[in-house]
């Protein structure tokens, strides 16, 4: 007839947390009591719990984790605690409860769980104001949802939330947000724009990959990295303007046929393997002064007729870096030896001085320990020194 159980925290921190796996596979669990002073269900606690129908989840709880419940093929009715913060992924897949959902938006607490599409009509959604989080894969292959109207009180958009939403055209971003996690825009193929939010900190892995309609990206200020593939596949991306302030850079544009050109801001140290890869209609680059290492062919099978690199000390990069080495390479004068006796630097077959004469200024200038500083021989200084410095990848003139 199956087994009932309890489960009854006693006050220790152990015992206020359900492991992962504890009770996975138990598919002769028909009941199960969870008793107040429960925080936290770990991943796939009860997956495969094919006989329990029914569970109520004490207020206690804080967080579920991903597949808790998931293939509980018996599981009709749940009783959701108010104040839950955290629904991970699938954690309800396969139940009898999940597939049941009515059509439209479901709410667990202040989570925006999961959309069940309405007919075959376009769909414009807005989640209610007060809402906290979008929980993973909510609008998941929705394929009616033409906009999305987000709330201020939003702070979590979870990852693979609107993966697929192929019709999605329009959505904000609230300011509150500072990741775009993982495959959260992915395949939507009809978002043409986005605008994302100063305060954003990260774009992560395949965050807007195969958005083939997008057209510009510009990131805030407050962007310091962006993830591998975050923006792969996108073949009419034509304009991406990168921030000051961003360190590294993944293999974030590969495929981007449409990019024509891009310009490394002087804060990245660091453009990772195949980060420009097969985007042809790239004829410009220019590679700022923090740049000390590019990866193997992070500009391979590019359509460069033109590369500007400021950097004093040329980046360490592979002999695949760059796949066409007849175009001009531009280097500031005091580097062109270097660069000229530098693998896979020296390939280039016309390096050429970049001229920066209209760069030269009289001015005063402090010892700012971020910006780069060099004399005319290219060695590193700790401080200026009074006449021509090369500052911040410039020439300029240090009065005093």
């Amino acid at each position: 007839g199956g087994r009932k159980g309890a489960y009854a925290p006693n006050g220790s921190l152990a015992d206020s947390n359900i492991k992962e796996y504890t009770f996975s596979g138990c598919r002769s669990l028909r009941e199960i009591t969870l008793s107040e002073g429960l925080e936290s269900i770990g991943a796939s606690a009860f997956n495969g719990c094919g006989l329990m129908g029914t569970i109520k989840i004490p207020n206690s709880v804080l967080y579920i984790g991903s597949g808790a419940f998931q293939n509980c093929t018996s599981l009709a009715t749940i009783d959701f605690p108010e104040n839950i913060e955290t629904v991970g992924s699938y954690a309800f897949d396969g139940t009898t409860w999940l597939n049941n959902l009515p059509e439209g938006l479901t709410y667990i607490g202040k989570i925006a769980f999961k959309y069940k599409e309405k007919g075959y009509g376009n769909v414009e959604v807005i989640i209610k104001e007060g809402t906290l989080k979008i929980a993973p894969n909510a609008f998941l292959d929705c394929s009616n949802v033409v906009a999305a109207s987000l709330p201020n009180s939003l702070a979590y958009i979870g990852e693979g939330a609107f993966s697929g939403a192929s019709k999605l055209t329009s959505i904000n971003i609230p300011l509150d947000i500072d990741t775009i996690y993982e495959r959260t825009f992915k395949d939507c193929i009809s978002l043409s724009s986005i605008e994302l939010p100063e305060g954003l900190k990260a774009v992560r892995y395949e965050a807007f990959h195969g958005c083939i309609s997008l057209k510009s990206i510009t990131f805030p200020c407050s962007v310091t990295g962006i993830g591998d593939a975050s923006f792969s596949g996108c073949k009419n991306l034509t304009t991406v303007k990168l921030p000051d302030g961003l360190e590294s850079i993944g293999y974030a544009f590969e495929g981007c046929s449409s990019l024509e050109s891009i310009v490394i801001p002087n804060s990245v140290k660091t453009i990772r393997q195949w980060a420009f890869q097969g985007c042809k209609g790239l004829k410009t680059a220019i590679i700022g002064d923090g740049v000390q290492n590019i990866g193997a062919e992070a500009f391979s099978n590019c359509g460069l007729e033109e590369l500007k690199v400021l950097s004093i000390i040329p980046p360490i990069a592979y002999p695949n870096t760059f796949s066409n080495y007849s175009i001009p390479l531009y280097v500031h004068d005091t580097s062109l030896d270097t660069y000229k006796t530098t693998e896979p630097w020296k390939n280039f077959k016309s390096i050429v001085a970049i001229d920066d004469s209209s760069n030269i200024h009289g001015i005063t200038l402090g010892n700012d320990t971020d910006v780069l500083k060099y004399d005319l021989n290219g060695r590193k200084l700790k401080e200026t020194v009074k006449g021509i410095n090369i500052f911040g990848g410039k020439k300029v003139v240090v009065n005093e």
